[in-house]
């Protein structure tokens, strides 16, 4: 039997410990009042990255550019909103990410500290957080804040689901 040269066996150690320190990526996604992880990647983006970074990062990962909108005629300032059309819009205020709006049009996989997830009825968030309430303040549906997630449910009854989540900084008209 031969044996395997020096160089040879070092060149093996070294892939195969780059393999072994190379963590997968997470395989489920991420929105919270933090920022979000997109699904299958172990990049998390937080509130106060710029937006070029964020914009090439989420661009990679969704395979294309996103649509941007500008709108001026905010009471709270000017914001750019960046939409890729894969249920994850990402808002942006002098060149930060300030914050994101999702929807059930999100693929499943995300999750978030509080369970306020797509396709849970409310019933059991509410059971497994205590004080958990729906506010029927919104101009339609039922709105409510859990763990910094805001979040509107538009259907009537305990057995609805989240329709919209959203945390950080978001244009509020004048």
């Amino acid at each position: 039997m031969k044996h395997a040269s020096p160089l040879l066996v070092l060149a093996l150690s070294s892939l195969l410990a780059g393999a072994a320190m190379a963590a997968p990526p997470q395989t489920s996604g991420v929105i919270d009042r933090n920022g979000f992880r997109l699904l299958n990647t172990d990049r998390s983006v937080a509130f106060g990255e710029a937006q070029t970074d964020v914009v090439a990062h989420v661009s990679r990962v969704f395979g294309g550019a996103p649509a941007v909108t500008h709108e001026d005629d905010c009471r709270n300032g000017a914001f750019d909103t960046a939409d890729w059309g894969k249920g994850l819009k990402l808002i942006f205020q002098n060149g930060k990410l300030v914050g994101w709006n999702a929807d059930r049009t999100l693929p499943a996989g995300y999750v978030n500290r509080a369970g306020t997830i797509f396709g849970r009825p409310v019933s059991a968030i509410g059971a497994e957080n205590a004080g958990f309430m729906l506010s029927d303040a919104a101009p339609r549906g039922r709105a409510f804040v859990l763990d910094g997630v805001n979040g509107l449910v538009l259907a009537p009854g305990q057995s609805a689901t989240i329709d919209v989540l959203w945390a950080g900084a978001s244009c509020r008209k004048r």
